[in-house]
C-alpha cells in the first residue's frame, strides 16, 4: 500500500471516468462490484451477470445499486448498439428505468446528495439512454399514440405518448434526431441547459394550413425539443411485484415554451440544446444566395416574406430581423443563438425574419415589408387581442435598418414631391403602377411597432454606392417584371419637370442607387419624421476603435449611421458585419430587456 504522485488531470480522468465517456465502468461502480465480490463474475460474462444482478434489485433499498445497474445497462447497450438492435434498445430502456428510480424514489438509502458527481451521472445516464432509445423507436417506426409495451431486462414498460405544450403535432414530424449525436459548428457559443430529458432536433413536415401566403413557418422546418419519459411506477413497486408492465408517458416539450417539469411535486429543469438545431438547420441545405437575391429579384419572388422561427405564440413579443443588401435571414443566426440562450429573452420574445430581394428600390422593398407585417397581423391576430403583438421590435442591419425605419415614419407627400410636382392621381398611369407607387411612397407609421434597433445602417447613404462596386452592382441588377416598365412610364409622364438627379432615379431605380449620398430620395427618406412615441437605438461599426464616434465600418461612415434622438448609441470595433460582433449582440440583448421593463411598467 502507498501513494503515487499524480496531477489534477490524471486524478480527474481516473475518478470521473464512466460509461458515458469511455468503454469502462466508473471507478465507483467498480468499487461497488469489488465490495460485493462481483467483479470476476462481471468480467467473465457481462450480459449474463447483468441479467442475474438485476434480479437482486428489490432485495434491499440500496440506491447505489440502481445507479450501478443503469451504468451497466448503458455500457452493454453501447457494445450491442445498432439502430435496430432489440437487445440494445432493451438495455437502454432498462437504464432509464434504473436511473429514474435512483433520482426519484425517496424511500431509497442513502438520501440523494446533489454535490455527489453520481447525481449528475445518473441524470446523464437517463438522458443519453433515452436519446438512444428514441433512435430505436424511429427505426422501428413505433408510435405511442396508443399505449405500447416495450421489453426491459425483467418485464415490460407500457409507454403512451403525450404531447406537452407543443406548437406542432408530433405525428407530423419526419425525424427526431438526438442532439447528442452532433457537434454544432459555425456558432460562436454553444447554449445548453442541464437538467432531465433528451434534447432532440425535430424535422417537421408542414401542412397546408401552417404555411399561408407569404407568412412562412420556420426557416427550414427544424425545431428544438426535449423528450422526457415519465415513469409512474418504480421497478420494485406494487405494479412490478404483481407482474404488470411499468407505466410510462413519453412527453415532448418545446424548450422555447417550457424549461422545467414537475415530478412528485418537485420541479426539475429540462435539459435543452438550442444551438445544435440551428446549426443543423444550416447544414440541411445551402441557403439561397444573397447575390442572386440582389441581381435577380424574380428568382426570390416565392421566397420573399416573413419567416417565423416557430409557429406563432400569442403573448410573446415579436422581434423581426431584417437583413441588408446582398444578404439573407441566415445572417442573423449567430445573434439568434445568443439571444435564445438567455432565458428571460426566450420566455418573452418570439423571433421572426423578413426575407426580400435586395436589388429592388428601397421604397418598394419597404412596401413589401409593411404589407407582410400587416398581413401577419390580420392572419395571426385579426381581433387585435394579443397585446404582445402591439409591442413589436424591429432589428435591421445595413439596408434592412432603412426598411425598419420606414415602418415608423410618416411620408406625407414628401417622397412623391421628389419625383413630381403633380399629384399622382393626375398622372396617366395604369392602375397597377399607380397602386405600386402609392404603396411605396405614401405611408404612415405602423402602430404595433414599438421599438427599432439600427445596426450599421446607412441612413444618409454610402460612398460605396457611387464607386466602381456600386456601378457594377447597378449594371447587374435586373428589376422584376412588375417594376421593369414603371420607370419609363413615370419618366414620360413627369419628363418636363425632371432634374438630373430625378432622371437618374427613374433611369436605374435600384437599391444601390437608393444608397447614393447624392440621391434626393435617399435624403428625403432620411428626413421623414419618425413616430415620436417609438424609441430607437443605433449600433455602429468603427474599424479602428470601439466606443469612438467617427470613422467608418468600411461601408457606412459614422455620419451616415448616426441619428440624433437615438435613445442609445453603441459603437463597436467592427467592419460592416457589426450585427455579428459579440458586443453588438450584448447591446441588442440589453435593449430587449429594457423594452420588457418598459412594457411591464406600462402594464
Amino acid at each position: 500500500m502507498g501513494v503515487t504522485p499524480t496531477t489534477d488531470q490524471k486524478w480527474f480522468r481516473e475518478m470521473d471516468r464512466n460509461a458515458l465517456d469511455s468503454d469502462q465502468l466508473s471507478e465507483r461502480a467498480m468499487m461497488y462490484l469489488r465490495e460485493y465480490d462481483l467483479e470476476a463474475q462481471y468480467r467473465k460474462a457481462p450480459l449474463q451477470f447483468l441479467e442475474d444482478f438485476s434480479r437482486t434489485l428489490c432485495q434491499d433499498r440500496d440506491r447505489e445499486k440502481r445507479l450501478v445497474l443503469a451504468e451497466l445497462c448503458y455500457l452493454e447497450g453501447k457494445r450491442q448498439e445498432s439502430p435496430t438492435s432489440d437487445l440494445a434498445a432493451k438495455l437502454f430502456l432498462s437504464a432509464t428505468v434504473y436511473a429514474h428510480s435512483y433520482l426519484h424514489n425517496q424511500t431509497l438509502q442513502p438520501a440523494l446528495n446533489p454535490f455527489d458527481p453520481r447525481y449528475r451521472m445518473a441524470c446523464d445516464l437517463y438522458n443519453r439512454s433515452l436519446a438512444k432509445f428514441v433512435v430505436y423507436v424511429q427505426e422501428r417506426d413505433i408510435r405511442f399514440a396508443e399505449a405500447q409495451s416495450v421489453p426491459i431486462l425483467h418485464g415490460k414498460v407500457e409507454i403512451k405518448g403525450v404531447a406537452k405544450d407543443l406548437p406542432w403535432q408530433p405525428q407530423k414530424t419526419d425525424e427526431y434526431l438526438p442532439s447528442y449525436e452532433f457537434l454544432a459548428k459555425g456558432l460562436n457559443n454553444y447554449h445548453r441547459d442541464f437538467g432531465l430529458g433528451a434534447p432532440v432536433i425535430v424535422v417537421h413536415q408542414l401542412s397546408g394550413e401552417e404555411s399561408v401566403g407569404r407568412l412562412k413557418i420556420n426557416l427550414e422546418d427544424v425545431y428544438a425539443a426535449t423528450v422526457y419519459l415519465r415513469y409512474e411506477d418504480d421497478p420494485c413497486g406494487e405494479q412490478a411485484v404483481q407482474g404488470n408492465p411499468l407505466r410510462a408517458q413519453a412527453e415532448v416539450y418545446d424548450p422555447l415554451r417550457t424549461d422545467s417539469i414537475s415530478i412528485d411535486d418537485s420541479s426539475y429543469p429540462l435539459e435543452m440544446d438550442l444551438s445544435t438545431p440551428l446549426a443543423y438547420m444550416l447544414s440541411r441545405r445551402s441557403p439561397a444566395s444573397g447575390l442572386v437575391g440582389m441581381v435577380r429579384a424574380d428568382a426570390w419572388d416565392e421566397k420573399k416574406g416573413l419567416y417565423l422561427l416557430a409557429p406563432y405564440q400569442p403573448d410573446k413579443i415579436p422581434v423581426v430581423f431584417v437583413h441588408g443588401l446582398m444578404s439573407k435571414p441566415y445572417t442573423w443566426l449567430g445573434m439568434l443563438n445568443e439571444l435564445m440562450g438567455d432565458q428571460e429573452i426566450r420566455e418573452r420574445y418570439q423571433f421572426w425574419f423578413f426575407m426580400y430581394p435586395t436589388g429592388n428600390p428601397i421604397p418598394y422593398s419597404a412596401s413589401i415589408f409593411r404589407n407582410a407585417l400587416l398581413e401577419a397581423r390580420q392572419k395571426l391576430d385579426p381581433d387585435g387581442k394579443d397585446k404582445a403583438f402591439d409591442e413589436m421590435v424591429l432589428v435591421g442591419h445595413s439596408m434592412g435598418g432603412i426598411l425598419s425605419r420606414v415602418m415608423i415614419q410618416d411620408s406625407g407627400d414628401r417622397l412623391w414631391s421628389v419625383l413630381s410636382k403633380k399629384p399622382l392621381e393626375e398622372l396617366c398611369l395604369p392602375e397597377e403602377q399607380c397602386q405600386t407607387l402609392k404603396d411605396a411612397l405614401f405611408f404612415k407609421p405602423l402602430p404595433f411597432v414599438r421599438r427599432v434597433v439600427f445596426i450599421a445602417t446607412p441612413h444618409r447613404g454610402s460612398h460605396m454606392a457611387t464607386g466602381w462596386i456600386g456601378r457594377l452592382g447597378v449594371s447587374l441588377i435586373k428589376l422584376p417584371v412588375k417594376l421593369a416598365g414603371l420607370p419609363v412610364a413615370l419618366a414620360q409622364t413627369v419628363s418636363t419637370e425632371q432634374g438630373e438627379a430625378q432622371a437618374l432615379m427613374l433611369k436605374t431605380p435600384s437599391s444601390i442607387n437608393g444608397l447614393r449620398m447624392d440621391n434626393p430620395m435617399t435624403q428625403a427618406l432620411a428626413a421623414l419624421p419618425m413616430n415620436p412615441d417609438v424609441p430607437y437605438h443605433s449600433i455602429i461599426g468603427n474599424r479602428v476603435a470601439g466606443d469612438t464616434p467617427g470613422g467608418s465600418d468600411g461601408v457606412v461612415p459614422y455620419e451616415s449611421a448616426h441619428l440624433e434622438g437615438a435613445q442609445s448609441e453603441k459603437i463597436v470595433k467592427s467592419g460592416h458585419a457589426a450585427h455579428e460582433h459579440p458586443l453588438a449582440i450584448l447591446e441588442v440583448s440589453r435593449i430587449l430587456k429594457e423594452h420588457l421593463r418598459e412594457v411591464d411598467r406600462q402594464k
